[in-house]
């Protein structure tokens, strides 16, 4: 990484007593300075390497480590992710600009479900925030990662089109990516979150397989929990200005049944007993398919209501019939809303229309798109807090 986290020294100051006895035997107190050094937070630097591949990042320890069977296409992926980001550097400013007037939540766990591997939006929206449970369809993949498995033009190509709507539309295509990255070799959705980690300046300290016990805990696969019925994923610890995130990602069918061979959350409580145990600050939704307009998502929806104090989210969320009671939420509503694109016309929401056009003066400003309408001038966001 470019930038390396900064160190510092923590000034601890220490008071003892020094004792001085005169004919009285009076004892005054003399305060002293100690410097005691922080232990320095450490990175991993292969893993800052690895991330710097993925992120089209040339520095000089990235450049030694690229094969040569594909130094010509990285040349090429470089120099296309420096233009694009480019872009989405400005309006990431807008985005920022617009997140620190109307966000008020901006610290403690985010729960991003349906993100895919969608780190990009999470960090724009909720950098403060130290710890993000994040969960897709999408392969999560496993913590080793060999570089060997990238040197074909055909594993570098789908890192680069599953890119391609994300940077350019601001959602993932799920069906694509899964076919894209269940091949054992591309190990699962590690090289996007690398990709993402890596263009937002972040080192690494570790990346863990991690498992989500019955208690709702996350813990470290182990040899002897490594066949467990629980829900399997991803741990990456990541450091910036000598502070840690924690990052996770876990694949998981969050309807309320069966799905594609899955169980559903009606036999996978863990995961509520985790929105509980984590103390949800935020829940974010973006590009969520209208999943949770339906009754087959229920339990989700439930939790989400139940634990959030605040919800960040687009129409493609939680019906607004669900976050438009004053006397539970206060909602402030952003943007244009008319009607979903045609692949979720059914999900047409009377009572969110009628909030934007009956008061109008009411709705405030979006200044840049997100979602299934990433024009400007054509989405929607809206920022529930929840009333004590």
């Amino acid at each position: 990484m470019k930038k390396k986290s900064n160190l510092f020294l923590l000034i601890s100051i220490t008071a003892f007593f020094g004792c001085t006895e005169n004919n009285t035997s009076k004892k005054e107190v003399k305060p002293s300075q100690k410097i005691i050094q922080q232990s320095e937070i450490k990175e991993n630097k292969q893993l800052t390497k690895l991330a710097n591949f993925f992120g089209g990042i040339s520095t000089s320890a990235t450049d030694s480590m690229i094969p040569s069977e594909i130094k010509s296409q990285w040349d090429v992926f470089n120099k296309d992710m420096n233009s694009t980001y480019l872009r989405i550097d400005e309006k990431k400013k807008i985005m920022n600009s617009w997140k620190n007037k109307n966000i008020t939540i901006s610290n403690g766990t985010l729960f991003y479900p349906f993100s895919g591997p969608d780190f990009l939006h999470a960090n724009i929206f909720f950098p403060e925030f130290d710890t993000i449970i994040m969960i897709g369809l999408e392969p999560t993949g496993n913590s080793t990662i060999d570089i060997s498995n990238y040197t074909t033009p055909d594993a570098f190509n789908k890192i680069s089109r599953s890119l391609t709507t994300i940077l350019n539309q601001s959602f993932f295509r799920t069906k694509s990516m899964a076919v894209d990255f269940k091949t054992e070799n591309l190990n699962g959705t590690i090289p996007i979150f690398l990709h993402f980690i890596a263009r937002h300046q972040f080192a690494i300290q570790s990346i863990k397989d991690i498992q989500l016990n019955a208690k709702g805990e996350l813990i470290t696969v182990s040899k002897q929990n490594k066949n467990s019925p629980y829900y399997q994923g991803i741990e990456y610890t990541l450091i910036k200005n000598n502070k840690l995130k924690h990052l996770y990602f876990f694949s998981m069918n969050l309807m309320n049944t069966t799905y594609a061979g899955q169980a559903g959350l009606d036999q996978h409580q863990e995961l509520g007993k985790l929105i509980k145990n984590k103390n949800i600050s935020c829940t974010y939704l973006k590009a969520a398919s209208y999943l949770l307009h339906r009754n087959e998502f229920s339990i989700l929806r439930d939790w989400i209501l139940n634990n959030s104090k605040q919800i960040v989210q687009d129409d493609s969320g939680i019906p607004v019939k669900y976050i438009n009671d004053t006397t539970k939420w206060n909602t402030s509503f952003f943007g244009v809303y008319n009607k979903p694109i045609p692949l979720f016309y059914e999900r047409y929401q009377q009572e969110l229309y009628d909030v934007y056009h009956t008061n109008s003066k009411k709705i405030l400003g979006l200044p840049f798109g997100i979602g299934y309408k990433s024009q400007e001038g054509t989405s929607n966001m809206s920022i529930s807090i929840k009333l004590k």
